[in-house]
């Protein structure tokens, strides 16, 4: 096994730091998707005056580690959203959720962003024994408000999926996936070539006022955006951390052992569920978990129960492939 992470972006070149004093209307702090999607959007409203600093390298933090995977379903079920919110407010995070994906769809389409992107069918199954969420209740909630999704039972679901261990999954054609760090360093030229200055390896060492304090250079500001994740003073906040892991490339016995017959995306309906992806080089790439870390832990030391559930899901969905 080899730690590392998965996702490269051939040909990229980072950025020169910061080593001299400016000013700017609008300073972003962080070259993650959220700091590069506000300097791309600023940008394009014409906003001429922006800057970004990034501590390491564009997409060198949780974003470039992430699993590329991209569905308004996973993190919550639209049932439940309701169930939170009520009708309103849960119909309208999950569609705005939903239109998240579509903006990247869009995004990457008209500024032909390359980052291996694929639309990919998403199937959301639950185990034959009790789970944490009821999939045929959540399909009926989104066949309520017109989701085209189908509901694949026993024998259309291992048509889907060469697996035993569901009784039912959801059908969905709303997913995409992405290369992540391809993604956000790419849309980070777009945005420079529109206007964005952009300082990498450039740390925020503190902030006077309206004045950001770096390690080469001051940057005068009218407005700041921190877009990072850490240092978050809110109880209800917490940082948590998942593991994704990567097979071996799979050969083409074993890529009919699997039988994904869309390329899709595939995760559990458990409260802290597995998921699983085939990437566009025949691998399999699976994640699992969200442990709290506290700030005296090491947030990216190996989790290894997390390694642990990860191998035990693969042995389950595809019991004959040693991996």
């Amino acid at each position: 096994m080899k730690r590392e992470v998965f996702w490269k972006n051939p040909g990229y070149k980072v950025r020169k730091p910061l080593r001299e004093d400016i000013s700017c209307k609008y300073l972003i702090v962080g070259g993650g998707i959220t700091g590069v999607s506000i300097a791309y959007f600023l940008a394009k409203r014409g906003e001429k005056d922006v800057v970004l600093i990034e501590k390491g390298f564009i997409g060198s933090g949780a974003t470039g580690r992430a699993a590329g995977i991209l569905t308004p379903d996973a993190e919550i079920d639209l049932k439940d959203s309701i169930k939170l919110y009520g009708n309103e407010k849960g119909l309208f995070y999950w569609y705005a959720t939903l239109d998240g994906v579509h903006t990247i769809k869009s995004i990457v389409k008209k500024n032909k962003v390359r980052c291996d992107f694929e639309n990919d069918p998403t199937i959301y199954g639950e185990f034959n024994y009790k789970t944490f969420c009821n999939v045929i209740d959540e399909y009926k909630i989104q066949k309520k408000f017109h989701q085209k999704v189908k509901l694949l039972l026993k024998g259309d679901l291992e048509k889907e999926i060469h697996t035993k261990i569901f009784k039912d999954a959801i059908l969905a054609h709303t997913g995409a996936s992405i290369n992540p760090l391809m993604f956000v360093q790419n849309l980070s030229k777009i945005a420079e070539k529109n206007g964005v200055k952009i300082f990498e390896m450039t740390s925020l060492k503190g902030i006077n006022r309206n004045t950001a304090i770096t390690s080469n250079g001051r940057i005068k500001f009218n407005k700041i955006i921190l877009a990072i994740d850490s240092n978050i003073n809110d109880k209800n906040v917490l940082a948590t951390k998942s593991t994704i892991a990567i097979t071996k490339k799979l050969n083409k016995k074993q890529l009919d052992e699997v039988g994904l017959k869309h390329r899709g995306i595939l995760w559990d309906a458990k409260k802290q569920y597995d998921y699983l992806k085939l990437t566009n080089d025949d691998r399999l790439l699976v994640g699992f978990g969200e442990k709290v870390v506290y700030k005296k832990e090491n947030k990216i030391k190996l989790h290894k129960p997390h390694l642990k559930e990860i191998k035990s899901f693969l042995k389950r969905l595809f019991p004959a492939i040693n991996f």
